[in-house]
């Protein structure tokens, strides 16, 4: 949920993976 999106933000690795599970 909205609280993942937040995790990912913190995580720029992750921000490729979080673009397509948002």
């Amino acid at each position: 949920s909205y609280d993942y999106f937040q995790f990912v933000q913190q995580w720029p690795p992750t921000n490729c993976r979080a673009r397509k599970r948002p």
